[in-house]
C-alpha cells in the first residue's frame, strides 16, 4: 500500500521505450545494453508483485489497470516498430525518467509515512543517481539528457529527505506496534491468584508486562539516538539539492532552469498543502467528530 503502482509503470513505460532506442538506433557500450534489458525485467516483475500482493486494489481494479498498461505498452511497440523514429519516441522515455519518483514522493506525503519502501533501496537509488548526475554532467550531452538527469536525480533525493523525516512517525509506529503486540501476548499469559478464603482475587500479570516497557524504552532511546543523524542526512541532501539546481544553471547557461527547483518544490508543497487540508477536514467533518 506505501510502494505507488504509478512510479513502477512509468519506469517499465520507459524502459520498454528505450530497449527499441538502444538496439534498434543508437551505439552505447555493452553496460548500457545490458541495463537496458534488466531494468525492464526487474520492473516488471515488481509489477506483477502489485498485481499478486496488491489486495487493497480491488480485483476489478487490477483487471482495468492491466488491460490499460498493455494496450498502452502495445501500442508503444506498434509505433516504434512501424514508424522507426527512435530518437523521437526517445522523449517518451526521457519524459517518464523526469518524472518517475513523483508518484512515489507524493503518496508518501499522503500517507505522512515511508514504510511502504525499503530504506536500502531508497539509499541504492540515491547513490545510482548521484554517480548518474556526475557522469551526465561531466560529460558533452544534448539537453534532454541533462533536464532529464537533473529532474531525476534531485526527485530521488527528495524520497531521500522523506526518508530520513518520517522515520519519526515510522518509528512511533513501530513502538505502538510491538508494545501492542507484548501487551496482547501478557495478557494471554496470566494467572489467577488464589486468596485465604479459597475464592479467586483476579488476574496477576506476567513478567512480560515489564518487558513491554523496557522494550518501548528501547525503542525509544534509539529514536533519539538517530534524531541527530537524521538531520544531519537531511541537511546534507539539501546542500546536495542546492548543487544539482545550480549545476542545471551551469550546464544550460539561463536562469531559466531555476524554473526546474521551482516547479519540483511547487509541485509538493501544493500536494502537502491538499492532503493536510484534506486531513483536517476529515478529522473534524460530523461523521468522524466524536465530541
Amino acid at each position: 500500500m506505501g510502494l505507488s503502482v504509478l512510479w513502477a509503470t512509468a519506469n517499465f513505460t520507459a524502459s520498454l521505450t528505450n530497449l527499441f532506442f538502444v538496439y534498434l538506433y543508437a551505439q552505447i557500450p555493452l553496460y548500457g545494453q545490458i541495463n537496458s534489458i534488466y531494468m525492464p525485467v526487474l520492473e516488471f516483475i515488481l509489477l506483477v508483485q502489485f498485481w499478486v500482493y496488491g489486495d487493497h486494489y480491488g480485483h476489478r481494479w487490477k483487471i482495468v489497470y492491466t488491460v490499460f498498461c498493455f494496450s498502452l505498452w502495445s501500442s508503444i511497440i506498434a509505433l516504434q516498430l512501424s514508424l522507426k523514429r527512435f530518437e523521437e519516441m526517445q522523449w517518451l522515455a526521457i519524459s517518464l525518467w523526469c518524472v518517475e519518483t513523483f508518484p512515489q514522493v507524493i503518496l508518501n506525503i499522503k500517507l505522512r509515512s515511508t514504510s511502504g519502501q525499503s530504506t536500502k533501496s531508497v539509499i541504492i537509488g540515491i547513490v545510482g543517481k548521484t554517480t548518474d548526475f556526475i557522469s551526465n554532467y561531466g560529460l558533452v550531452i544534448p539537453m534532454q539528457y541533462v533536464i532529464m538527469t537533473y529532474f531525476s536525480s534531485s526527485v530521488a533525493f527528495v524520497n531521500g529527505i522523506q526518508v530520513a523525516w518520517y522515520y519519526q512517525d515510522n518509528s512511533i509506529s513501530k513502538m505502538r506496534k510491538n508494545s501492542a503486540n507484548r501487551d496482547a501476548e501478557s495478557t494471554r499469559d496470566v494467572h489467577p491468584v488464589v486468596t485465604e478464603v479459597g475464592g479467586y482475587d483476579g488476574y496477576q500479570p506476567h513478567h512480560h508486562e515489564a518487558i513491554i516497557f523496557v522494550g518501548y524504552g528501547e525503542l525509544l532511546h534509539q529514536y533519539h539516538r538517530c534524531r541527530f543523524i537524521r538531520r544531519v542526512i537531511i541537511t546534507i541532501f539539501c546542500l546536495i539539492l542546492v548543487i544539482f539546481a545550480a549545476a542545471l544553471v551551469w550546464n544550460t547557461q539561463t536562469f531559466y532552469a531555476l524554473f526546474g527547483p521551482a516547479g519540483i518544490a511547487s509541485v509538493f508543497f501544493v500536494s502537502h498543502l491538499y492532503y493536510k487540508r484534506r486531513t483536517s477536514v476529515w478529522k473534524y467533518s460530523p461523521i468522524n467528530n466524536t465530541e
